[in-house]
């Protein structure tokens, strides 16, 4: 029963992990190849903050997530805790850098960066 229970968990952190880096990956994607949602970061108030704001709380989110399970994990194989708490740390880096990527991304292109000057004419 146990070893169903750890298999579980384990599978709940990858699962968490793969989701933080696909919404990244996917916002990455779309950020860079959709120049009307790139104006829009530009043009609307206060959407660059929301987005980066809200790409943070989601990174923060699955770091306690991460951290939380790996505890649980942990618990379950006390043997194995050492290895266990190295590999939760490498997946709460992952996590970090594609969950802080597009709070990143969209900050410094909304709010730091110079609007684009076709962003008149795409934007109304």
């Amino acid at each position: 029963m146990d070893t169903l229970i750890f298999n579980k968990v384990g599978n709940y952190i990858n699962a968490l992990v793969a989701f933080i880096v696909l919404q990244g990956l996917a916002y990455a994607f779309y950020f860079g190849s959709n120049t009307v949602f790139n104006c829009a970061v530009h043009v609307s108030k206060y959407l660059a903050e929301t987005l980066s704001a809200l790409f943070l709380l989601v990174a923060l989110l699955g770091v306690y997530g991460v951290r939380a399970l790996g505890r649980i994990e942990a618990t379950l194989a006390p043997e194995y805790a050492g290895i266990l708490r190295r590999l939760t740390r490498g997946k709460i880096v992952v996590v970090l850098l594609f969950g802080l990527f597009p709070a990143l991304l969209t900050f410094c292109y909304g709010v730091l960066g110079a609007v684009p000057a076709f962003c008149s004419s795409l934007v109304s």
